[in-house]
């Protein structure tokens, strides 16, 4: 970004739409050959986002025959001080785009780090007085079709609350769609589900997925797990069944990452020492298909909740105390305590990309 200060067609062609998307599209594949691509660790603490970026660095052969991680730390200011902000939330990530979201979704904001720029979306298009009793979820990612970003809300009622809402609002939809590039809202009617207790993980080749990730009360250890799933493109959700093997308990929860251009499933089970299968869906959206364990992992002590696959052989891992090590995949050994920490649960890690799309000249 230094750069376009040079001269004025320097600066002209950073805003240019097709160079902004070319710039994206050649990072993405530059990745995909990229043993160590460097890796983004996300979260906020009050007006702040906080950006941990790992990269792999090879140092002199005299002074160290082996990669190096070199740990950067970042600080962007998404409020001022006086600025009645609600507490945000890293809820998702696509193509160097940070998408930010209170707990009742009151604010929801996305951020390019790459460029320093922020915007607050625009209220939602539903009834005021329905916003007062209702919760939700959302989700973000990137139309391949359409070439376009877009926000995926889906809303939810009390049970006694929903008969009024539906009642008075016969044609009413839990869900809305926000366009980036027309900056608006819009209501589909495709969502045949009523399942609340999901979060959003993650988009992958144009689609969303969400996750039930902790159990229903009361705890019925019977339920079957789905994953909830939003092609961008053609506007439709789908069910995708979980591994049969995989229960609901006390001491397990479930992420989904990518790993080799497919979507994977972590099953995390156990209490001090913590336990990881790795399961690998062999279809693609829209297609009915199996899952595959590949690999378990542990058990190991002290670790919280797996982060993201750094190349083919190392694993991100957040430890309980809040501290990123890398787990080697060959070795099945912890060999590494990066010197970085992050203050809170719900931090989101992810492969860095640099994005010089512009989110004030979105609309």
């Amino acid at each position: 970004m230094r750069f376009k200060c040079v001269r004025k067609s320097w600066y002209a062609l950073f805003k240019n739409p097709e160079f902004v998307s070319k710039q994206v599209s050649n990072q993405i594949q530059c990745i995909k050959t990229t043993n160590k691509p460097t890796i983004l660790l996300m979260e906020t603490w009050f007006s702040h986002l906080f950006l941990h970026s790992y990269s792999n660095t090879r140092l002199a052969a005299s002074k160290a025959k082996s990669d190096q991680v070199s740990v950067a730390v970042k600080r962007m200011k998404i409020a001022s001080d006086d600025e009645d902000l609600p507490f945000l939330d890293v809820a998702g990530y696509c193509n160097g785009l940070i998408f930010l979201s209170s707990y009742g979704l009151d604010d929801i904001i996305l951020v390019n780090p790459a460029i320093r720029e922020l915007r607050h979306l625009p209220v939602s298009c539903i009834p005021d007085f329905l916003r007062v009793r209702r919760v939700g979820t959302v989700g973000f990612g990137y139309d391949l079709k359409a070439d376009d970003y877009k926000v995926v809300m889906i809303w939810s009622f009390c049970d006694v609350y929903k008969y009024m809402v539906m009642e008075r609002h016969p044609g009413f939809s839990p869900v809305e769609v926000y366009s980036l590039s027309s900056d608006s809202w819009t209501q589909i009617n495709d969502y045949p589900y009523h399942n609340t207790n999901i979060r959003f993980q993650r988009c992958f080749n144009g689609v969303l997925y969400w996750l039930v990730n902790y159990p229903v009360v009361p705890l019925d250890l019977s339920l079957q797990l789905y994953i909830f799933a939003f092609d961008l493109s053609h506007q439709v959700f789908q069910r995708i069944s979980m591994p049969v093997s995989i229960k609901i308990g006390n001491d397990t929860s479930w992420s989904l990452v990518v790993l080799n251009e497919s979507l994977a499933l972590f099953d995390c089970r156990g209490g001090d020492q913590r336990v990881f299968d790795l399961w690998v869906m062999e279809n693609e959206f829209g297609v009915n298909g199996t899952w595959c364990k590949i690999l378990s992992i542990g058990p190991l002590e002290g670790i919280a909740r797996p982060l993201v696959f750094w190349g083919t052989d190392e694993l991100l891992l957040g430890n309980d105390n809040n501290e990123v090590v890398l787990y080697d995949l060959t070795t099945k050994q912890i060999k590494n305590h990066l010197h970085a920490s992050y203050k809170s649960y719900y931090v989101l890690a992810d492969i860095y990309l640099s994005n010089l799309f512009s989110l004030k000249r979105a609309n």
